[in-house]
């Protein structure tokens, strides 16, 4: 609102009006994500309020959207960064699925998306911009692979 349009209307409309824009600034945000332990849909709506609360055991990270359901076999954007849950509900973490590499917390950072190549009979995994799984074991999509110093699976 402009300080013109303010002196139109009384000092509690303003208020209501203020605090409107701002809950609209921070819907308009979010899309299909969990942020605060508030769900968001795709167009941008609080759709409920979950606990949506983070829970960590002896194997690991599970995200609990109410008391008793975690997530399983997806993708979740959640207070800003990706995660994919498996089959189990943990979150994988220092891997790679589907070809985006998660960090040892378990989020997608990385913009370039990694795949399987062929270079004669041998495999590698890397991507098109140069990086690639070399010298160490990897999992990906699940399973763990070795690579030699040059990049290729043992």
């Amino acid at each position: 609102m402009t300080e013109d349009q303010k002196k139109k209307v009384s000092a509690d409309t303003v208020k209501k009006l203020e605090d409107a824009e701002k809950a609209l600034a921070i819907v308009s945000k979010y899309s299909k994500e969990w942020v605060k332990g508030k769900w968001y849909d795709k167009k941008g709506s609080q759709t409920y309020t979950g606990i949506g609360k983070w829970k960590k055991d002896s194997k690991g990270w599970k995200f609990y959207t109410d008391a008793k359901t975690v997530l399983k076999n997806q993708w979740k954007k959640i207070n800003g960064n990706w995660y994919y849950f498996k089959a189990d509900g943990y979150i994988a973490m220092k891997e790679f699925v589907k070809g985006w590499r998660l960090n040892k917390a378990g989020a997608w950072k990385d913009p370039v998306r990694c795949s399987w190549h062929k270079s004669g009979s041998k495999w590698w995994y890397g991507t098109k911009d140069g990086w690639y799984a070399k010298g160490k074991s990897y999992t990906i999509d699940g399973k763990k692979y070795t690579f030699d110093k040059k990049g290729y699976t043992k």
